[in-house]
């Protein structure tokens, strides 16, 4: 039933409605010149906290970062105050963290895109900034919802229960970004997460193993909510009253569990860099990067093949793994292409991981990974991509069948749709169990997890880099390789068309890197690990 207010609106005057979008109008006016010096502090502090993101690799601000936007959420008056300042801190942060967006290559965008790159380049970056500024906005209201109190148990206070600060926010943290905001259905790709802003930090890393990437996020955040309280506690702002510690004491033993949380992480850590300093990789594997593409070299698919059979001439006999995309056939349906690799492959006496395109039995293109052993013998399953992501590989449907749906396509070949894969595949190869992923999967903790459950040993990761010149997207793309060898205990291969291509060692360290834009063998030593770690167990 509509309300009086609806009905009066409706059947008001020309005036009258006038005079309540005046009315209307004039309360935004106001609500955002109140809140103006409130959504500057969040969008400097939102800059600031992305300086913390792989490539600018200020990891250190990551543990203070958080502060100011949850200082500026338990300070707000009402939850669309603390929704809007989320939003401002979310997006300005996201912002700068992604705007290698800014520097896609012109010529992988296609349809009418292809006729203003620079411009969908702008769109593309605004748009994915905004979306994932409202998730940490929506954060930031469930957040000022809760009723929440200062330490890590709960205190019962007017008459009601509070729920402890350190507990209650790195949980919703993980919730809310990790796992609702960024769901997959939900358009969601977690590029920023804070976890990875502490990649090189191989000490700490060690406990990804235990609790994970969101595990380190949410220690991150639970310091940050710890150092809020305590500026709370000197600072004795009314406002921020509930989350301050009420006591010296109080400060101290919650200060101690934080800090005893820091120490053990940080000392189980020690514990497995020891053990690794022991256990080094005794196989020889090499990726060739062929810094070359179709999409923007404009190569021909005789001219991709010949350079990565010539790269494949100079590397060792042993694993060789090629980037997405490398081998440009429909890999179902050309046999005279499966044949000239399978020959090629037992030519040179090379176990090849080949990225490739494949399509169904409806002929919609699906990206695949395929392997062919040191004697030409063709792996029975192809790998396909799971993981598609949105406008890149596929146009969500309601937006492709909306009535601006004409206006937006995919960079996939042809301008169309990809059809994702639904099992993961491990090949098995003289004894040997070996796990491919493309390309942006590297995101996902939940496929590498089922991966290692179903045997894989060693991980591998294809991608196609050519579309982006920003070097720190590769940086990023790194990043993710480490948080998830350190999560499985599995080296990671990391093989791209043109770079940077890294070696990544179980315990989250890159053994080997190589250049940008250049043709190149890159050679290192890999173990096959078959332990499977406490988050791979239970995190689904």
């Amino acid at each position: 039933m509509p309300t009086a207010l609806q009905v009066e609106a409706v059947c008001a005057s020309p005036p009258a409605r006038n005079g309540l979008l005046a009315a209307t109008a004039g309360h935004v006016r106001n609500f955002a010149r109140a809140e103006l010096k409130a959504w500057i502090f969040c969008l400097v502090s939102g800059l600031l906290l992305a300086f913390a993101a792989p490539g600018f690799d200020q990891w250190y601000l990551a543990w203070f970062g958080l502060v100011p936007l949850l200082g500026a959420v338990f300070a707000s008056s009402s939850l669309p105050r603390a929704f809007f300042r989320g939003l401002v801190f979310g997006t300005a942060y996201n912002m700068l963290y992604l705007h290698w967006v800014l520097f896609v290559h012109p010529a992988t965008w296609v349809g009418l895109a292809h006729f203003a790159p620079y411009l969908m380049s702008g769109i593309a970056w605004l748009v994915g900034s905004l979306q994932q500024g409202l998730i940490i906005a929506s954060f930031s209201a469930a957040l000022r919802a809760l009723p929440i109190t200062w330490g890590i148990l709960p205190v019962r206070s007017a008459g009601r229960w509070r729920i402890p600060a350190l507990i209650a926010v790195p949980l919703l943290w993980i919730l809310v970004l990790n796992k609702i905001g960024n769901a997959h259905d939900l358009l969601g790709v977690p590029w920023a997460m804070i976890e990875y802003s502490q990649y090189r930090q191989i000490t700490l890393l060690q406990a990804a193993s235990i609790v994970g990437g969101i595990g380190i996020g949410a220690l991150i955040v639970l310091v940050n909510m710890h150092v809020l309280s305590v500026a709370s506690s000197l600072s004795r702002m009314p406002s921020l009253k509930s989350i301050a510690y009420p006591s010296l004491v109080a400060a101290m033993l919650n200060s101690a569990v934080v800090l005893g949380l820091m120490v053990a992480a940080l000392s189980y850590g020690h514990s497995r860099l020891l053990e690794a300093d022991k256990h080094g990789g005794n196989e020889i594997c090499s990726v060739l990067q062929g810094n070359i593409s179709f999409t923007v070299h404009h190569a021909t698919r005789e001219a991709m093949i010949a350079r990565y059979f010539a790269l494949a001439r100079t590397a060792p006999q042993s694993l060789c793994v090629w980037p997405e995309w490398a081998y440009p056939c429909v890999w179902s349906k050309d046999g005279v292409c499966r044949e000239l690799l399978r020959k090629a492959a037992a030519l040179c006496k090379q176990t090849w991981i080949v990225g490739t395109v494949d399509c169904d039995e409806k002929r919609q293109l699906m990206n695949g990974v395929v392997a062919v052993t040191d004697k030409g013998e063709v792996q029975p399953e192809v790998y396909h991509k799971r993981y598609l992501v949105p406008f890149g590989e596929y146009t969500p449907w309601l937006i492709k069948y909306s009535p601006f749906g004409w206006l937006f396509s995919t960079g996939a070949p042809g301008n169309s749709d990809y059809r994702p894969g639904d099992r993961p595949v491990v090949f098995s190869i003289s004894g040997r169990k070996i796990s491919p992923l493309v390309c942006f999967e590297t995101i996902s903790p939940e496929l590498v997890a089922e991966n290692v459950r179903m045997g894989a040993q060693l991980l591998v990761n294809c991608s196609n880099t050519v579309w982006f010149q920003s070097p720190i997207m590769g940086e990023q793309m790194i990043a993710f390789c480490v948080m998830r060898a350190a999560e499985s205990h599995r080296n990671f291969v990391f093989a791209t068309t043109i770079g940077p291509s890294a070696f990544i060692d179980a315990y989250g360290r890159v053994s080997r890197k190589s250049r940008r834009e250049n043709a190149s063998v890159l050679v290192d030593c890999v173990s096959f690990e078959s332990d499977i770690t406490p988050f791979c167990r239970w995190f689904f």
